[in-house]
């Protein structure tokens, strides 16, 4: 699993998340330890706001019936600078 955090051998990786492979992979990198795994979580918050405005068109075209995808594109804009404004106080 391509995306595990502070692993030295992640530039290299190609393989499955506690497979043998990856135990072999960090064992030729002294890795002893397993490393943190990025969840999607992770990938998201750390995202620009154009990446994210990327991921949400992609994941709605692949997971969603959409109808009209410029109609979802227009209201995903209105989303995006949703998010670009200051936080409400709660």
């Amino acid at each position: 699993m391509k995306g595990c955090k502070n692993c030295s051998a992640y530039g290299k990786c190609e393989v499955t998340y506690r497979s043998s492979a990856c135990e072999e992979l960090r064992a030729s990198y002294e890795v002893h330890s397993d490393p943190e795994v990025v969840t999607n979580a992770d990938k998201i918050r750390s995202m620009t706001d154009e990446e994210l405005y990327d991921f949400l068109c992609s994941f709605a075209s692949r997971y969603t019936d959409i109808s009209s995808p410029c109609a979802f594109r227009a209201k995903l804009f209105y989303v995006m600078g949703w998010l670009k404004q200051p936080a409400e106080e709660e």
